[in-house]
């Protein structure tokens, strides 16, 4: 009773929640944040791992076996929180198992396949930009600003000569004009210029390719209604919202409790592995979209390298796919060497238990020493390791299996978490390769792209 209670007192949590309590009431950085949080959840699992290896029984049979100081202080105190906990489960599983939940994962995914395919769609309305000597430029009004903002929206834009330019909108003439003394520096982000534009006969035309007009209309609409690339961010928030959730509702009521490892009920497992591989596929497009509009200027000198981005991406899945099969064998290994004399001592449910608190003290101190280090490019590690770690719960229950010569199907619960998190480690693993080639400078609108992706 008491490790079911931890159990469902730490994950009530949530370590997202405690990380931003840590930075606001201390006034730590993320990294500070990081490295504290841990030492308290370290500290937590390993007084779980103790009261279940003191606690053969759900019921306390072996309670004299437990330190007394221990008994009188600690596990009341945990038992009290827990019943906090309780009552913010039940509140929170009521929110969930509420058909207003239901409605808005379909409103928002609804939303996301609109969005995604409003960008695909035939190109009908237009407006005519053109120089004072006719040079003419076709965009989609849908990607434009409203006339009246035109001056805001190409404020960072590169202009040479006298740093202003006579753009005309629909046959309306404005002035654009930049503060600067000299050139600004973002004329090495985009490859274009607006040469001055006046009412002599010398005005240079606009000079702008095919790939430039996408990198314009995509520079103008960040500016104003992000419509460019919210159809990849949405999903992105929510299934990460939706990941916060399964931590937290671990300890339902309603959820199947085996060998004391709280699973969550199979309608809500669907919902979640649907909608994050949807927001996954979308994510993906957007990735591509912001690829190809951002990315790729090669006339400006800053296009990004292709091997270098693939030599980064194959660096972060090998790293932690090498990380967590480590971890998988020292988990399958530790069930493997443990679990004879488990089954002697009376452990014979508890053994995948004791593995994944194991894991998890593996998988929290290579958290902290990503954060002591500072290893940003590796942010992959710790989702990796958290993913394998279920395999090891799932090849250690299946070994468990064979010793006890008992069949059951939690193995395919094991699957099914594994399967979910290796979703959850494709998208982080995407986000953080995203970060590495994301190499902009303030004031570009693919600046904003990076933020929302953060």
């Amino acid at each position: 009773m008491c490790s079911v209670s931890i159990s469902q007192g730490i994950r009530l949590l949530g370590v997202e929640l405690v990380r931003v309590i840590i930075k606001v009431c201390f006034n730590f950085t993320h990294k500070a944040a990081g490295i504290h949080l841990q030492i308290p959840m370290m500290i937590a699992t390993l007084c779980l791992l103790s009261i279940s290896l003191l606690d053969r029984g759900p019921y306390l049979q072996n309670y004299s076996k437990v330190d007394f100081k221990f008994a009188s202080i600690l596990m009341p105190a945990i038992l009290i929180g827990c019943q906090f906990g309780e009552v913010f489960n039940q509140i929170l599983s009521r929110i969930i198992e509420s058909s207003i939940f239901i409605f808005l994962l379909v409103y928002i995914t609804i939303g996301c396949i609109i969005s995604t395919a409003s960008y695909f769609k035939e190109r009908k309305k237009v407006v005519r930009m053109e120089d004072s000597q006719g040079a003419e430029i076709v965009f989609d009004q849908s990607m434009l600003v409203e006339s009246k903002d035109l001056d805001q929206s190409v404020e960072g834009f590169a202009i040479n000569s006298r740093h202003e330019a006579d753009v005309v909108i629909n046959e309306e003439h404005f002035l654009v004009q930049d503060d600067h003394e000299e050139t600004p520096d973002h004329d090495s982000i985009v490859s274009f210029d607006i040469k001055n534009a006046s009412e002599t006969d010398n005005s240079e035309d606009i000079k702008l390719n095919s790939r430039e007009i996408d990198g314009l209309e995509l520079m103008i609409s960040g500016r104003k209604n992000k419509h460019a690339y919210n159809q990849g961010t949405l999903p992105c928030i929510v299934m990460f919202l939706l990941l916060i959730l399964q931590n937290l509702l671990r300890g339902n009521s309603n959820f199947q409790s085996i060998t004391n490892v709280e699973i969550c009920s199979t309608w809500f497992w669907i919902i979640m592995g649907a909608y994050s591989f949807a927001g996954f596929c979308i994510f993906l497009l957007n990735y591509y979209l912001a690829r190809k509009h951002f990315l790729r200027f090669p006339e400006s000198g800053h296009g990004i390298s292709h091997s270098f981005n693939l030599l980064k991406m194959i660096s972060i899945i090998a790293v932690g796919l090498v990380c967590g099969m480590i971890t998988t064998f020292i988990g399958a290994g530790i069930v493997f060497i443990c679990t004879p004399f488990m089954i002697k001592l009376g452990y014979p449910k508890e053994v995948g238990l004791y593995t994944s608190l194991i894991v998890e003290l593996i998988a929290r101190l290579a958290n902290m020493v990503q954060f002591i280090f500072n290893l940003n490019i590796l942010y992959g590690y710790v989702g990796w390791i958290t993913l394998f770690s279920f395999l090891g719960g799932l090849i250690g229950t299946l070994f468990l299996q064979v010793q006890v010569k008992k069949r059951n199907i939690e193995w395919i619960f094991y699957l099914i978490i594994a399967l979910m998190t290796l979703a959850a480690c494709i998208a982080n693993t995407v986000v953080d390769i995203w970060s590495i080639m994301a190499d902009f400078e303030d004031g570009d609108a693919t600046f904003y792209i990076y933020n929302y992706c953060e």
